[in-house]
């Protein structure tokens, strides 16, 4: 008879594996920590939305704020235009990010997408408040990586 605290025969001596913590997926694979790094990356879509919803308002309530002319940015379109542009990918990023938390293949494809549009976005943007756009990008890099390479982490986390 083994002593208490040690695994017998045949047991898994995690003890995780011992109390039946954890998450298994429906083929009965156990989901890697990389899942949660997808939690993390949907949680960073939904502030990259929300980010954007403030970038957007502030370009829209605000004409005086932003220091370049609209001649000084890559696409010379008025703050209004880029207002509303920042408020849709906002509201689409939060949307996808929420979808990703619900482990939906669709919302990878389109967080991909969303994190790809808003890159490009704030390139273009660059100028009017730098610090902010690279911020932006930094984040959504790290989401394309969580997105891209560790996709399937959710599906076997469901």
């Amino acid at each position: 008879m083994a002593a208490q605290g040690t695994p017998q025969p045949g047991r898994e001596a995690n003890w995780q594996a011992q109390a039946g913590i954890g998450t298994y997926g429906a083929g009965g694979d156990r989901a890697r920590g990389w899942a949660a790094y997808l939690v993390f990356a949907a949680v960073m879509l939904c502030l990259i939305g929300v980010f954007a919803v403030m970038q957007g308002l502030t370009a829209l309530l605000d004409d005086d704020f932003y220091a370049v002319t609209r001649r000084g940015l890559v696409v010379s379109a008025d703050f209004e235009v880029w207002g509303w542009v920042h408020l849709a990918l906002g509201v689409v990023a939060v949307l996808t990010g929420w979808g990703l938390t619900l482990g939906n293949a669709f919302a990878r494809l389109a967080g991909i997408t969303v994190a790809v549009l808003v890159i490009l976005v704030n390139l273009a943007f660059l100028p009017a408040y730098p610090w902010w756009s690279v911020m932006m990008i930094a984040f959504n890099i790290l989401v394309i990586y969580a997105i891209t390479v560790h996709g399937e982490e959710v599906r076997t986390a469901r």
